[in-house]
């Protein structure tokens, strides 16, 4: 008897059990007409199981090959994009007695005339997008005009994440929001080419770590209806616009991009423990997108003592001593916005007036502060609201307003 999966009767099962979860699927497709908001969103969430152990990738350039020239001779009709494409392929991992990747995998007509009126998806189910049921989802999304895409809580292989973007990328081309959210193992290159493919792109949030071993600089350019970027400064400071100027790397015509929002976490912060290349990150990131109306820093993530390792190496670190900027300079010009944690704003509260005067006198140019906070703080923020507001708005010229989350209202300062 051979290993469980290259068994005749695992065949079958696995066989009945892509017919259940298709049926399954399409059944939950034709119920969106009954749902309140109708068929225009649709969430996929966890719950089916991935069948990873029974199929492989396959990368064999003789065969494929070998496949291309016999099908460039042939009139037979294209082979799914989910299962083949022109440097890989999808087979099961041990000898079956199925040829194909399993049974053709079909969206019901119901389903379909339902899926035609989507046009926000979210998938969280790492099933969805693996074979077998990677081809429902392929059929589900080329039935659609989609204009608000999800993806969240996913786990792939790196090389598998590329394979995902090569066939989704083509039925997104009216996408205008794009989030990817806690997804693990996606290389910056393969998210890079993602991007550049899709032209009516609006708004794009990005909220991951991405999986680099080493720095990778992807040459790429950012979608020209680009108008909010949130993403990982680790990934935005690896892409390089081919927009930019030779000399002075910075962007000859922003374009219609006004927001940028750099998300720094204890993973890429750039005074962390590799102080000297990490401080020229956000040197090349703020000079880059120099020419950005807003630009966001984000530091909810970091640890409290960001800022004081910051200030440290703004202030007593310069580039080339007598002919490049600091860093404290650049982010003065720069950001727009801090968006700080709890743990921040209660450190903040410990330093004493000279201590808060210098720190935030890096930030001249910002004009929100957003802070984090929970019910132990307020009772410290309101005792000393009035002489750390004072502070701020003193070391922050241009300060404008302070949001406290989880206060009923804003802080105005001007």
């Amino acid at each position: 008897m051979g290993p469980p999966s290259s068994h005749p009767s695992y065949d079958l099962r696995l066989d009945r059990w892509t017919v259940a979860m298709t049926d399954l699927l399409n059944v939950c497709t034709e119920k969106l007409r009954t749902n309140p908001k109708g068929a225009e969103e649709f969430q996929m969430e966890g719950g089916l199981p991935m069948i990873q152990r029974s199929y492989e990738i396959e990368r064999s350039w003789p065969k494929i090959l070998a496949a291309g020239v016999a099908g460039f001779f042939t009139t037979a009709p294209r082979r799914n994009p989910t299962l083949y494409g022109s440097s890989w392929y999808t087979t099961r991992r041990r000898k079956s007695q199925l040829t194909e990747a399993d049974r053709d995998i079909l969206l019901s007509p119901a389903a379909r005339s339902t899926s035609g009126s989507t046009q926000k998806f979210k998938i969280s189910c790492n099933a969805l997008l693996h074979p077998p049921l990677c081809e429902w989802t392929y059929q589900f999304i080329s039935s659609t005009r989609l204009t608000s895409f999800v993806l969240e809580n996913l786990i792939y292989y790196s090389y598998y994440w590329g394979i995902i973007f090569s066939w989704l990328t083509p039925m997104l081309q009216h996408l205008e929001d794009l989030t990817i959210r806690n997804c693990k193992f996606i290389r910056p290159r393969a998210l890079a080419k993602l991007l550049q493919n899709l032209p009516h792109l609006k708004q794009c949030h990005i909220d991951l770590h991405l999986h680099t071993k080493k720095r990778q600089v992807v040459s790429c350019d950012l979608p020209p209806n680009l108008t909010t970027f949130i993403a990982p400064s680790e990934f935005i400071h690896l892409i390089r616009p081919k927009g930019l100027q030779a000399r002075e790397q910075r962007f000859k015509k922003p374009g219609p991009l006004t927001t940028l929002r750099v998300v720094v976490s204890c993973k890429n912060d750039p005074c962390g423990y590799h102080r000297g290349s990490c401080q020229a990150h956000m040197k090349e990131i703020l000079q880059t997108y120099s020419g950005v109306p807003w630009i966001i820093l984000d530091t909810h993530r970091c640890s409290e003592n960001y800022y004081s390792r910051l200030f440290v190496h703004c202030e007593q670190r310069s580039w080339v001593p007598g002919r490049e900027e600091k860093l404290s300079d650049i982010f003065s010009r720069s950001v727009k916005e801090l968006v700080m944690s709890e743990d921040h704003l209660r450190w903040i509260m410990m330093w004493n007036a000279e201590g808060i005067s210098n720190l935030f006198g890096m930030f001249k140019g910002v004009k929100v502060v957003i802070m984090g906070t929970a019910t132990a703080t307020k009772t410290e923020w309101v005792s000393r609201q009035e002489l750390v507001l004072g502070l701020l708005k003193s070391a922050c010229g241009s300060l404008e307003m302070i949001k406290l989350k989880g206060a009923e209202q804003n802080l105005v300062t001007s």
